[in-house]
């Protein structure tokens, strides 16, 4: 009876010991798991931020896009203008010439 009391006691020490152990590594591993679970929130509010930057960073560049399409309808919209009054501006000059010669005409005649 002694030995197996004694065979039983180093037992319970040792399943004792073993199950501090794993107290130990569970407890390790339950900061682990919080240390993980704050990487994760840090992780998702990166995320978040990245995705709000690249959702504004896109809109910029649409908005670029629209105003250079826009500059360059309006450049070519100008440009149409400027060759518009520049043949006015032509048919001035011809109608101005030819008004001169029919003065110089009438004050040669006179």
């Amino acid at each position: 009876d002694t030995v197996l009391t004694a065979s039983h006691a180093r037992d319970i020490a040792e399943l004792t010991d073993r199950n501090q152990e794993l107290s130990d590594l569970n407890a390790e591993l339950s900061d682990k798991l919080g240390e993980l679970s704050e990487k994760g929130a840090e992780l998702s509010e990166v995320k978040e931020r990245l995705e709000k930057a690249l959702w504004e960073e896109e809109r910029r560049a649409l908005v670029e896009e629209t105003v250079a399409k826009e500059m360059a309808q309006r450049a070519s919209t100008l440009e149409t203008t400027l060759d518009e009054a520049n043949g006015r501006g032509r048919e001035l000059e011809v109608a101005v010439e030819g008004l001169r010669e029919k003065l110089d005409e009438q004050v040669s005649l006179s």
